[in-house]
């Protein structure tokens, strides 16, 4: 029990660490991402082998590399429309690789990315005035959720 739930808050650490590069040294080169990916691939590797493991982290990468755009806002911000279901559809890139673990991964991926949208939502309305640290923690304690569910 302790271990699950050790993962999931570092995963939901991690995530906000991707999302908030204001961590990182300046002689350290790249995005964020390029890092926490491969430690979400080593913390995967607690409880999955090592190919398995791999995949979560190169499904994690491939989630995290397109840039966000406005869809984070969920329609908030000026101008915006929609953004619901693109958000939706940008937190289905993880599905694809996920399907190395067959259905179950595909269909654990497709929950992935409607609970993240939830939690966006509901981060944005909790906390309306910053709720992006909230939601990405949010978001990162479910990508624990897959390597412990996968």
């Amino acid at each position: 029990m302790f271990a699950a739930v050790f993962i999931l808050a570092l995963c939901a650490g991690l995530n906000r660490a991707r999302g908030d590069d204001r961590w990182m040294p300046s002689w350290l080169p790249g995005r964020a991402l390029w890092y926490v990916a491969l430690v979400i691939g080593l913390i995967a590797l607690l409880s999955q082998p090592p190919l398995a493991a791999a995949a979560i982290a190169l499904a994690y990468l491939v989630w995290g590399v397109p840039a966000w755009g406005t869809i984070y806002d969920l329609g908030r911000l000026p101008g915006a429309s929609g953004d619901h279901l693109r958000f939706f559809a940008r937190m289905l890139l993880a599905v694809p690789l996920l399907l190395v673990f067959g259905w179950c991964g595909a269909l654990l991926g497709v929950l992935f990315a409607g609970l993240s949208l939830a939690a966006y939502e509901l981060a944005w309305r909790w906390r309306p005035d910053n709720p992006i640290w909230l939601a990405e923690c949010a978001t990162g304690a479910l990508w624990g959720g897959l390597i412990l569910a996968l």
